[in-house]
């Protein structure tokens, strides 16, 4: 859904500005209206523009992170509506003659402003259907906004989906070291679940789980509910492998994103109940059977993932696959083709956008 903070509703438009200057973000608030300067210089100008998410943001970076490389004569300028620091200073960092920062709304006098100051040869828009009075004005110059992992639309060089760009930022070569650290102190099976805290899961893993492993992520609730279960709790962040094993029946919580390549690629299998995409990309980088439930905008159904319907079936279906290998790892094996063949399609829609940009 749109923010309505940078769509065209006149009301909603004044009141975010409002907010913003109420909280200090005099700038956020000016350049809503298109108030941006150009990056000093004569090159050819190319506006990144994208929207809210972090997913959005990071690909929008290493796609400025690519056009630098491939010529290094053209002005560059990315434009958000929320601000992630963290991957703007890593990502950003030494490139040259360009700038960053929030970007307009899509009301007319703001999108008129914006192309006026910027004069762009180029405009990509990450993440968005390219919205309807910037796609207007760029039409009438003849200057078609490129849309790059937005939801499939006509002209998408590297649509979501298929060919999603976050794959290419996704680690998919990763070793499968921790599960054998974590099942030191024994464990039948590893499995994972990213999702929502769900007591209806603690419950039954309190009558099932007591020799396996489980990892829960994706919602800052889990500590509380495990703990309520009273179930044995344990998060990654304070696990110390050199001096503690991790006994069987333990929850364990995967309280940071920098553990999930390697337990995508260490499990025995993993449950998406509604993950984002850069959690569903990973789970199937990771080469290990896949179930779901709940919504995702990857397709994990043409990805070979299985569809469960509660957390008694997903127990059978975790059983079922630790019986029989070879069907585990031939789900396994889809999964990671798929998202091979995703990436794969991602690279070649990322290089025709390359070779447009070459040819400014």
């Amino acid at each position: 859904m749109s923010d309505p903070a940078y769509g065209r509703c006149r009301p909603a438009l004044w009141w975010a500005g409002l907010q913003d200057r109420l909280q200090g973000r005099a700038a956020r608030a000016r350049a809503r209206w298109g108030r941006l300067r150009p990056p000093p210089g004569f090159g050819p100008l190319v506006w990144l523009r994208t929207g809210g998410a972090r997913e959005d943001v990071q690909v929008a970076v290493a796609l400025m992170q690519a056009l630098r490389e491939a010529r290094d004569d053209t002005r560059l300028v990315l434009t958000y509506h929320r601000e992630y620091r963290g991957v703007l200073e890593t990502g950003l960092r030494g490139l040259r003659d360009m700038g960053f920062g929030y970007g307009p709304c899509d009301a007319d006098r703001a999108i008129r402003r914006v192309l006026a100051r910027l004069d762009p040869a180029l405009v990509v828009v990450v993440g968005e259907t390219p919205p309807v009075n910037l796609a207007r004005h760029l039409a009438r110059r003849d200057r078609p906004a490129i849309p790059y992992a937005c939801p499939e639309t006509s002209g998408d060089v590297a649509p979501r989906g298929r060919a999603d760009p976050l794959t290419l930022l996704t680690p998919a070569q990763v070793e499968p070291t921790l599960g054998g650290l974590l099942r030191v102190g024994g464990g039948e099976g590893l499995w994972w679940w990213h999702g929502p805290a769900e007591r209806d899961l603690l419950r039954h893993w309190a009558e099932v789980g007591d020799a396996h492993l489980l990892v829960v992520s994706g919602d800052a609730g889990w500590t509380a509910a495990i703990r309520r279960a009273g179930l044995v709790l344990l998060p990654l962040s304070a696990w110390d492998r050199e001096r503690r094993a991790v006994p069987p029946g333990t929850v364990l919580v995967a309280d940071e994103a920098r553990w999930y390549p390697a337990l995508a690629a260490s499990v025995d299998a993993v449950h998406l109940a509604g993950a984002p995409r850069a959690v569903a990309w990973q789970a199937l980088a990771g080469g290990r059977p896949v179930s779901f439930s709940g919504a995702c905008e990857v397709p994990l159904a043409d990805a070979g993932a299985r569809p469960v319907p509660d957390c008694i079936a997903l127990w059978e279906q975790w059983r079922a696959w630790r019986a029989d290998p070879f069907v585990a790892r031939a789900v396994g094996d889809r999964t990671r083709r798929f998202f091979w063949d995703c990436r794969r399609r991602a690279r070649e829609g990322t290089d025709r956008l390359l070779e447009r940009y070459r040819r400014l």
